[in-house]
C-alpha cells in the first residue's frame, strides 16, 4: 500500500474554491501589512542585540523553609 502525497498531485484535483485562493495575488494593502510586521519583527530582534541586560544580579536572598530545594551557592 504506497501512500499518496498530497503535493504530488495535480493542481487540477484541488476544488475550485481552494484553487481561487492559491491563484489569487495580494493586494496592495496586504503587502503593506506584510512589510510593516516584517520591520517591526526586525526592529525587535535589533532592539534585543542593542540592549544590554546584566549578566548577574546583586541582592539579598532569604531561606525561610527549613530545607532548601535546591543547592544554594554563595559567592
Amino acid at each position: 500500500m504506497s501512500e499518496k502525497n498530497i503535493l504530488d498531485q495535480p493542481a487540477t484535483t484541488r476544488s475550485e474554491e481552494v484553487q481561487a485562493i492559491i491563484d489569487r495575488m495580494p493586494t496592495q494593502w496586504s503587502k503593506w501589512i506584510a512589510l510593516l510586521v516584517g520591520c517591526l519583527m526586525g526592529l525587535v530582534v535589533l532592539m534585543g542585540f542593542l540592549i544590554k541586560y546584566p549578566d548577574t544580579v546583586d541582592g539579598e536572598v532569604s531561606v525561610t523553609a527549613s530545607a532548601a530545594p535546591v543547592r544554594l551557592v554563595a559567592n
